[in-house]
């Protein structure tokens, strides 16, 4: 393909697109995808990488499209509609066939029809989904993204930000992305928590409690500093009796870890610590109260959802040493 280079990211989520928008029979423009694209590299705080223009974006549909129709037999069956009668040649697991048809019958309301290959990734994720839809939505996901490896070629069928972004809520992916944590998706509305009690409070004990070791404080003793800290730390409240998701806890979590790099943290005084870690609870709790009210609400504007859950804790960054951040 001529022109500038494209990463295979970029590449690839033009190439979903596409195909996307192909099967609902939108017969999109090259021009639609770029925008489509843009905005998907945007929800997803990757506004920095580029996008091909249209003549290169027209090269890559065109070259996808030949790659795709001379595809093997057996992946071009993929993409049949399911039946029961497909199970012949392309068998599923028994306990699996009450998800697909539930399935497959949720897609013939809608007016479409379950492919053989969505219907193997809703076999492989049956006990993931909670609800039918959600179900449905990850599977076509899969499938699309699975889709658009064959047609590139991709010697490794890679889905990391795909996982990642069905595990994980849209304020836990921002954010993730806003303290440079790896490897974590997009988020997505339909998240639901996959922690039982005891795992989310490992998560929080392991951000609240490595405040002090093999630290060497400056300001007073190093044992005297631990023992204060420690014993302050056991007379709050546990977090779990704020009554918060377990997404905003582990949010509170990603920030009380992040603060704690801080160049100033450690020039701080047990006393001045706890206050920051009372501060970003009080912090995360008003956010979360707010990110609750916006979602309750009939008219939720995406401007409005990405400025709450990108939301720092701006004066907390500052009095730990990230300044002006």
């Amino acid at each position: 393909m001529g022109g500038p280079w494209t990463i295979p990211e970029v590449e690839s989520i033009i190439v979903e697109t596409w195909m996307d928008m192909s099967s609902k029979e939108l017969n999109p423009t090259a021009k639609e995808i770029r925008a489509k694209v843009r905005q998907q590299l945007n929800e997803a705080g990757k506004s920095h990488l580029h996008v091909p223009g249209i003549r290169k974006t027209q090269d890559i549909i065109r070259e996808t499209r030949n790659s795709y129709d001379n595809r093997p037999e057996r992946e071009k069956k993929l993409d049949n509609p399911w039946s029961i009668g497909s199970l012949k040649d392309f068998p599923l697991s028994p306990d699996t066939l009450p998800h697909v048809l539930r399935v497959w019958k949720f897609c013939l309301i809608r007016g479409e029809l379950l492919t053989i290959r969505q219907a193997n990734w809703v076999a492989q994720l049956s006990h993931c989904g909670s609800t039918v839809y959600g179900l449905w939505a990850m599977a076509a996901s899969y499938a699309r993204k699975e889709q658009a490896s064959v047609s590139l070629r991709e010697p490794l069928f890679e889905t990391l930000g795909l996982d990642s972004s069905w595990t994980q809520g849209l304020w836990e992916s921002a954010t993730a992305s806003s303290i440079g944590r790896k490897h974590w998706g997009r988020g997505s509305s339909r998240f639901s928590s996959m922690f039982d009690e005891n795992t989310v409070n490992v998560i929080v004990h392991e951000a609240e409690q490595s405040q002090f070791p093999h630290e060497e404080d400056t300001v007073i003793p190093f044992d005297e500093q631990r023992s204060h800290f420690h014993n302050q730390m056991l007379e709050m409240d546990d977090i779990n009796t704020l009554g918060l998701t377990d997404e905003a806890i582990i949010v509170y979590s990603l920030w009380l870890s992040y603060l704690k790099k801080g160049s100033k943290w450690r020039r701080l005084k047990a006393g001045k610590r706890i206050t920051i870690v009372k501060q970003l609870r009080n912090w995360v709790q008003n956010q979360a109260n707010i990110l609750a009210s916006f979602l309750e609400s009939d008219y939720r504007p995406y401007e409005e959802l990405s400025r709450i859950v990108e939301g720092r804790p701006e004066k907390l960054l500052k009095l730990v040493g990230y300044e002006e951040e």
